[in-house]
Parts: structure tokens; C-alpha cells; sequence
């Protein structure tokens, strides 16, 4: 007798476990679908979504926490919701590939005078203190050849001197980022 309820509670598991399998792809199917838009930001995926599955929570009925099925939280993000051109001394570069934007980094459009100092060339760190503390024009922008945004003593210093080039571009062996600084 023993051996038939086990054997009857290892398939009731089984039956239940399947149809939990195909909820959840049910789910996945239903989130990773074009009516959701990647859940994204760019055409609101990401509301979609998160309406979605408050309404699913409800109709489990799940107890919200603090009588909400959502948290809210911000960060920044990057959208390419227009074309990116790039060219650095005469060579186009491909945005996400040859190069990263900064996520925070808002809309910039001109020509720029780029101002190049190698991070690796300690004579070039020295020369590029001077140019900060003698301040830069409206159209220069800086190039930090191998540097990246961790030499946040350098961005500190646009703030100490009242100064900031119109972006800094810092790059490493294989990729280049662009910040906007504010």
C-alpha cells in the first residue's frame, strides 16, 4: 500500500510540475513577445511589461507589498532612438561597435577640436594638467588615449578649475566610450 501512494504522489508531482513548466513559458513567451517591445524603453516596453504582470500577480492573487505590486527605481539608460555619427581625425566610427555612449551622457551635435594626451605617457598627464588649469574653449574636445572613466581625479579637476572641455572620449585598445560632461 505503501509503494502505490508513493508511486501515486510521484506522478500527481509530475502532472504538477508540467503544468507549472508550461506557465512559465506561457510567461516567458508572452514578455519576450513584440507586444511587449523587448520590454524596453524605447515605444514603453518596459510599462507594458511591468502592467502585465501586476495584472497576472492579481490574478494568482498574490498580496502586494505596501499595497503595490511595483517598485519603482530609476537609472540612466541609452536609447539610439536617432542615427549616431562619430568621426574622430578623419575615420567613421560604428556606435556599439568601435564605440560606447556613456549611458548618462545626453545629445551632443558639432565639430570639435579634439585635444589628445596618452594616459600611459607620464609627460602627457603633465601637459594636460596645464590644460586644464588654463581652461578649455567651448569647441575642444579631449581624447584620453588609453584612459578610462575610472581617472575621475581628472573629471574632479574640470570642476576644481572651472573648466570642462564640449566631451571627453576615453579610449582603450579595442573600444572607445564618450562622456558628456555637465
Amino acid at each position: 500500500m505503501k509503494k502505490i501512494i508513493l508511486i501515486l504522489g510521484i506522478l500527481a508531482a509530475n502532472c504538477l510540475y508540467a503544468q507549472d513548466i508550461e506557465y512559465a513559458k506561457s510567461m516567458v513567451d508572452k514578455l519576450c513577445s513584440n507586444e511587449m517591445q523587448g520590454r524596453g524603453y524605447v515605444n514603453n516596453g518596459v510599462n507594458k511589461a511591468a502592467i502585465f504582470l501586476e495584472q497576472e500577480f492579481k490574478n494568482l492573487k498574490l498580496k502586494p507589498i505596501n499595497k503595490s505590486f511595483t517598485q519603482i527605481y530609476g537609472f540612466d539608460v541609452n536609447t539610439h532612438p536617432t542615427l549616431i555619427k562619430c568621426q574622430i581625425d578623419e575615420k567613421a566610427y560604428r556606435v556599439g561597435y568601435e564605440f560606447i555612449v556613456n549611458a548618462a551622457c545626453p545629445s551632443i551635435t558639432g565639430k570639435f577640436n579634439l585635444i589628445h594626451f596618452n594616459w600611459k605617457d607620464s609627460a602627457d598627464k603633465l601637459l594636460l594638467m596645464n590644460k586644464i588649469q588654463k581652461g578649455f574653449k567651448a569647441n575642444e574636445a579631449l581624447v584620453l588615449r588609453y584612459g578610462n572613466e575610472r581617472s575621475t581625479h581628472i573629471l574632479d579637476s574640470f570642476e576644481k578649475y572651472q573648466t570642462q572641455p564640449g566631451f571627453v572620449v576615453f579610449t582603450e585598445e579595442k573600444k572607445i566610450t564618450h562622456t558628456q560632461i555637465n
